[in-house]
């Protein structure tokens, strides 16, 4: 993935307290959802899980790229 694609793509989230992994609506297909929970995982369904701004920087091309989360409001990568 580009760092937009990465940026927009839907998330999953998990931390140690509480042992609950939250899911964005179709981050996983059924099939796997149901063989996560199976092996003994909590799952919760979330509309959205925070917003999220990403950057990379092309070294070798002396380039950066900016990725601006499509489901913030006030979002947006510039540059100079």
């Amino acid at each position: 993935m580009n760092i937009n694609e990465a940026i927009s793509h839907k998330r999953i989230h998990h931390q140690w307290m509480p042992d609950i992994t939250y899911l964005e609506e179709g981050v996983l297909s059924g099939d796997l959802k149901l063989l996560y929970e199976n092996m003994g995982h909590k799952t919760e369904k979330v509309n959205r899980f925070g917003d999220a701004m990403g950057m990379v920087v092309d070294k070798k091309n002396n380039t950066l790229y900016g990725a601006s989360d499509p489901r913030s409001r006030d979002g947006l990568a510039i540059g100079y």
